[in-house]
């Protein structure tokens, strides 16, 4: 299940802009399949690499388990006239169990040689034991590499059923055999940019997967997502068995709980407190969680073994559970593409009968508040993994509105130009999942994630103390909304600027600059969701001062961000200004980033602008 994970990781493109970093001459995949339990793919690969950064472009991995393996490796880098040739002894095995178990590794060549050069692999993969899917091919994943030809070629039995979600239609041969063709070429590749569409309307791709299949000894039908949940039912039989100690255990523990979120909060508190995530590629395909029983003696598993095991946990106090899987990618599964291949993660959800709700249980990671629907789940589409099938259903979102992230800040200003901090960091929502473990940094650490992007320079700052409002242990609610407030003290050297007879304040020191990207904008704009960024800072100002001048109050706004800023004297002199950044979801043509340009130019002024002090 964590194969998909660890895909999208690879494919994360280098943000750096500029001269193409690599060029694909050739990206070939045949594959054959030969029976419904074996088939082999064939790939020729020969990539020019002009510079460091197109490195990853060249590099060689393939996935292995005991389902692929690689049968044959061949390959070679050319450099000004000179060949070397590249041998299967040559790869890096490395395995992806935590050395927990050797069922799954990633073989790996990376090349090096000097710029430019040519890497050429050519390599076949067997498959075995079953396919439930295809290889994902997309021959370009990185930005700044062109591509100059690729096909992807899916040859099976005459008749056999597959299906497919794709960039395009393929060419189709039917005959003894059926073949399947996709050709892509992208000479001028793509470039990563902020609030870019999905890579997905960018880049070529191809999704396949047999419609019926036979795997590791199972056999399964992928033609409606109620057969792949049955397929998933039928894979945890047997697992979820516990010692009897261990059911006695959480029945003690559990003695006390009127309600099922009683429960669910105290099994939770253990499974945070008593065991550990670990990837684990072992059963069948990495999609077969291991027993319960396994879990409570060694404390530790993958999502499949932690979901099943808290399942198992649950069963045993009398609490129904649906162990489901989701992808973390996509909000969406893709449309008329039914394939478990496109699922990456599992999870847990209880329903909670008596509210006719559903509470949805991240059992890999318990720091996690219970009750909060997190950034990887919210809103998406998942799969219920239930007796009589698998239910699609979409977990709930919430609304944008509690998407937002405050700082007040009071600031006592010397006529040294030295001042004394203390400001309350206020996060909600996702915004907050950065520092759910905030507790267990360093001091250090904490002072500089505090003020990451603030126009105080950190050398400048001498933190005197810190605490937080979270309680892991806490359990607010099935529809619970985190939000984490962090207040700290500081002293703070060279805040303000003295010159003379004037001191020249920083109407914003927590504020964080709008970056805009200098070259032309290449892709459509489109802000995927709504938050509000809010600060306000109250300056207490030095004796035998008076203000000369403040910021002026603006408006200004562009297609998806608004700004305000506003600043007053209070009655007792002090100053207080408040800016509100706000964004706003939508879709815009890539001509619209002009007006982003100069919106970014005024808000980053009034951020930098100055309160003027004049000695009396």
């Amino acid at each position: 299940m964590k194969r998909l994970t660890l895909l999208a990781a690879l494919l994360l493109p280098v943000l750096q802009a500029g001269a193409q970093h690599a060029t694909i001459m050739a990206e070939e995949l045949v594959y054959e399949l030969s029976s419904p339990t074996n088939g082999q793919y064939s790939v020729h690969r020969k990539v020019l690499v002009h510079n460091e950064k197109g490195l990853p472009t060249a590099a060689f991995w393939e996935f292995t388990d005991a389902f692929h393996s690689v049968a044959s490796f061949s390959g070679t880098i050319t450099y000004q006239g000179k060949s070397r040739k590249i041998k299967k002894d040559d790869l890096i095995n490395h395995s992806l169990t935590d050395g927990l178990a050797d069922d799954a590794a990633i073989c790996l060549y990376q090349p090096s040689s000097p710029y430019p050069f040519t890497v050429e692999y050519d390599y076949t993969v067997s498959c075995k034991k079953g396919i439930a899917s295809f290889p994902t091919f997309m021959p370009l994943d990185r930005e700044n590499v062109s591509l100059v030809g690729s096909s992807y070629t899916l040859i099976v039995p005459s008749g056999f059923a597959i299906q497919y979600f794709a960039s395009e239609e393929p060419t189709v041969e039917k005959g003894k055999q059926d073949r399947y063709q996709w050709k892509f070429a992208m000479p001028d590749g793509f470039r990563e940019e902020h609030l870019m569409p999905s890579i997905l309307t960018i880049v070529p791709y191809v999704f396949s997967s047999p419609v019926d299949f036979s795997y590791g000894g199972t056999t399964g039908s992928q033609r409606t997502w109620k057969d792949i949940g049955l397929w998933l039912y039928g894979l945890q039989d047997g697992a979820q068995d516990l010692p009897d100690d261990a059911a006695a255990k959480f029945r003690e523990m559990t003695k006390d709980c009127k309600t099922t979120e009683e429960k669910v909060a105290v099994l939770y508190r253990y499974l945070r407190d008593y065991t550990r995530y670990v990837s684990i590629q072992l059963g069948i395909g990495g999609l077969k969680p291991f027993p319960a029983s396994t879990v409570y003696k060694s404390g530790f598993g993958d999502c499949k073994a932690l979901s099943n095991f808290m399942k198992a946990a649950l069963a045993a106090v009398g609490v129904e559970s649906d162990y489901f899987a989701v992808s973390t990618s996509h909000a969406t599964l893709f449309p008329g593409y039914v394939s478990i291949g496109q699922m990456d993660h599992v999870m847990l959800a209880v329903p909670l009968k008596e509210h006719r709700d559903t509470l949805w249980v991240e059992c890999t990671n318990p720091v996690i508040p219970l009750g909060y629907r997190h950034d990887d789940v919210a809103g998406h589409e998942v799969l219920l993994v239930k007796q009589d099938g698998g239910e699609r259903v979409r977990v709930p979102s919430y609304p944008d509105s509690l998407r937002c992230s405050s700082v007040r800040a009071e600031i006592t200003v010397r006529a040294d130009g030295t001042a004394s901090l203390k400001a309350v960091k206020s996060l909600k929502l996702d915004r907050t999942e950065a520092y759910l473990e905030f507790s267990s940094e360093k001091p250090e650490d904490q002072a500089r994630i505090l003020t990451g992007g603030w126009n105080l320079h950190a050398e400048n700052l001498r933190v005197q103390s810190i605490k937080d409002n979270l309680d892991q242990n806490a359990y607010r609610g099935r529809d619970f909304c985190p939000q984490i407030d962090i207040t700290f003290t500081a002293d703070v050297f060279n805040f303000a600027k003295v010159n003379g007879n004037r001191i020249f304040i920083p109407a914003n020191p927590v504020a964080k600059s709008l970056n805009v990207q200098r070259q032309e904008r290449v892709n459509d704009i489109r802000v995927g969701r709504s938050s509000t960024i809010t600060d306000t800072v109250v300056f207490r100002l030095p004796e035998g001062y008076r203000i000369e001048s403040l910021p002026k109050d603006m408006e200004e706004a562009c297609d998806w961000d608004t700004f305000t800023s506003r600043v007053r004297v209070e009655e007792d002199g002090t100053v207080v200004l408040v800016q509100t950044f706000a964004i706003h979801k939508g879709a815009f043509p890539k001509e619209r980033y002009e007006s982003y340009r100069a919106f970014a130019k005024v808000v980053n002024r009034s951020y930098g602008s100055s309160i003027v002090l004049v000695k009396d």
